[in-house]
């Protein structure tokens, strides 16, 4: 979802997430712990020695791992962030009518 939030709904998320880490927030670790990879991944095809590898696909598969937790929880909080901006902005709207809604007769 396009984030197009107003302020008042900024507060609101802020207040409901209660502390959480914010999911553009989650969005941008991800991006820096993808950029770490690549270069992990570089570092390893220069052909280390055998000690160096060793170390450095230790640090990729946890960086890996890492970067799937960070993947998952940003997934969780853009679904509560948008749960949260799609309730708000229906408490806004108007409510219709409940008779442009019932189904007249079997039609």
């Amino acid at each position: 979802m396009e984030d197009k939030s107003t302020p008042d709904e900024e507060r609101a998320l802020d207040q409901f997430m209660e502390g959480n880490v914010r999911a553009d927030r989650l969005t941008e670790l991800c991006d820096a712990l993808a950029f770490r990879i690549r270069a992990l991944k570089s570092d390893l095809a220069r052909d280390p020695a055998p000690a160096e590898r060793k170390d450095l696909e230790k640090r990729l598969s946890e960086a890996r791992r890492q970067l799937s937790v960070l993947q998952q929880e940003q997934a969780i909080s853009q679904f509560v962030e948008d749960s949260v901006r799609v309730t708000l902005r229906d408490e806004t709207l108007p409510s219709a009518e409940p008779s442009e809604f019932d189904d007249e007769e079997g039609e």
